[in-house]
């Protein structure tokens, strides 16, 4: 299984030093955009071995949700220099719409990341939401720059998980029912609600 990864993670970097070296070709009217949802948590969560979880599929975690997404922008005064703000795939039609000076449509989720690429660190207020499951096993998560929160089940009646990234980057420890951390469960709960 490991190998079957490893092998599709060379093959997007031998693909994507392709993409570089094309771009460093002139093209003043062409953008580029790599993005991509190889997730790679296999085996990453359970002690011992024997309860590793061996799926990639409806997990909430971290390291199942985050993608790349890499925007090369022809005239881009930042290029190369990554962003810390939280976004989500649903931001990608409106930047590629924006980009290419389309007119803003009404009703999308997304919104355009263009301030992101003009300035990697300018502010930005959206969380990412995350779904998994069906009717019958849903789950749903959301990321801030700070914290992830997660519920299982109808309003959270089969779990919850709730990880500072900063201090916890590997999302060891659950703080869902840590007294100390109730005002942001709160907060990150009335925000999930919102999806």
């Amino acid at each position: 299984m490991f190998r079957l990864l490893f092998s599709c993670a060379a093959f997007a970097a031998i693909a994507a030093a392709g993409v570089a070296a094309a771009a460093d070709a002139p093209r003043p009217n062409v953008l580029f955009l790599l993005a991509d949802d190889l997730r790679t948590e296999l085996g990453c969560y359970g002690a011992p071995a024997q309860t590793l979880k061996w799926s990639k599929h409806q997990s909430l975690y971290e390291i199942g949700t985050r993608v790349p997404l890499l925007f090369d922008v022809p005239g881009s005064k930042v290029a190369g220099v990554t962003s810390p703000r939280v976004v989500q795939s649903v931001d990608i039609y409106p930047t590629l719409a924006d980009l290419c000076g389309l007119p803003a449509q009404e009703g999308l989720d997304g919104r355009s990341l263009r301030p992101l690429l003009d300035d990697p660190q300018a502010a930005w207020d959206r969380p990412a939401y995350t779904r998994a499951g069906n009717a019958q096993k849903y789950a749903a998560a959301v990321r801030t720059e700070r914290y992830r929160y997660a519920e299982y089940g109808p309003d959270g009646s089969e779990g919850a998980m709730l990880f500072d990234e900063q201090a916890d980057p590997h999302e060891q420890k659950n703080l869902a029912d840590d007294p100390q951390f109730k005002q942001i469960r709160d907060e990150l709960k009335a925000l999930l609600r919102k999806l």
